[in-house]
């Protein structure tokens, strides 16, 4: 009986190193666990960053949170046009004041032209606080969701968000996965110079499930949000470190600041710095041409890099007084 259990152990071991068993529970029953031996070389695909073959149309609503007759602005669902059937869903939360979603045309363009469908919910900058935000932009996604549900798989989902929207992004996934039973297919957030993040306990962040991925990513001149949010919800989000990764992009050929990503003349750095790893991090999650070599390239720091470090091991690159929002701001519902 010895010999068998240790004969046991031992296949489990192997098994484990092979990537045929799962090495955490909740495992996405498509997600390959890209497990390999020390030194082995990952290819890494070469289209990543790079426009897909979609052509990018969009539809708008009223959201009932934010009438029109109040000043509201409407939900922008944008769609690949060629695309027949269900895609996955990105749902994007802008910064302050980023109501108008040309701001970050780029990006969009960028996202449904590689086969996925975008979600734009605007929130106010003035009259409502911070929770009247987060339920707007809620309420948004809510309905898009209804309204277009035979056009979307929301079964393989994103979320992404810049600075305010950014700190949102863990409230919204929370809404998504726990309320309404998304992402069991595949789920990721891609946090960008996040600001406070509220309705979020450590509970809660806790309790995400382990197949979900995530980047936070900050950048170097940002003189906005403080890095320490973004490093709070890295460290807190008790997801294994195999499936998160946190980016400081730094300054070079181009300004690493709180205005990345946007749709400025110079956008190089939007391309290969924030384009490119979010391209890695679908292709891992939502399992699609090749999907350990993007696991390798979004979260394992392998791969070129262009004006930014990865980490497991976050720290604070500056003082607290170096920024407009720092973590120790009674705004801060974390600190």
């Amino acid at each position: 009986m010895k010999h068998f259990a240790a004969g046991l152990a031992g296949l489990i071991t192997l098994c484990l190193v092979l990537g045929i068993l799962p090495l955490h529970a909740g495992s996405a029953p498509d997600t390959p666990h890209c497990l390999r031996f020390a030194g082995d070389p990952v290819p890494i695909s070469a289209d990543y960053g790079e426009e897909g073959t979609y052509t990018m149309v969009y539809e708008q609503f009223e959201n009932t949170a934010w009438r029109l007759s109040a000043g509201g602005t409407e939900v922008t669902v944008f769609f690949p046009k060629e695309l027949s059937g269900r895609a996955p869903v990105l749902f994007w939360s802008h910064g302050f004041g980023g109501t108008n979603w040309t701001g970050v045309r780029t990006l969009i363009t960028h996202m449904v032209s590689r086969g996925f469908v975008v979600v734009h919910s605007p929130y106010p900058s003035t009259g409502t606080d911070v929770p009247g935000r987060y339920q707007i932009m809620w309420n948004g996604f809510q309905m898009a969701a209804e309204r277009y549900a035979t056009r979307m798989n929301l079964q393989k989902v994103g979320f992404l968000g810049h600075s305010f929207g950014a700190g949102a992004v863990p409230a919204m996934a929370w809404k998504g996965m726990k309320e309404q039973g998304w992402g069991t297919q595949g789920v990721f957030l891609f946090m960008l110079a996040p600001w406070y993040s509220s309705e979020m306990s450590d509970t809660q962040l806790k309790s995400f499930p382990a197949y979900m991925n995530m980047i936070v990513q900050v950048y170097d001149e940002d003189t906005i949000n403080d890095h320490r949010m973004g490093i709070d919800i890295f460290n807190n989000m008790a997801i294994p470190d195999s499936q998160k990764a946190y980016y400081n992009v730094v300054p070079g050929t181009y300004p690493a600041d709180h205005s990345v990503p946007s749709d400025r003349p110079v956008n190089e750095l939007d391309h290969l710095a924030v384009r490119r790893p979010l391209d890695a991090l679908i292709d891992y999650t939502f399992n699609i041409s090749d999907p350990c070599g993007g696991k390798s390239y979004a979260l394992d720091g392998q791969g070129d890099r262009f004006q930014h470090t990865v980490t497991k091991n976050p720290s604070p690159v500056a003082a607290e007084s170096t920024y407009q929002w720092p973590w120790s701001s009674y705004s801060n519902p974390r600190r």
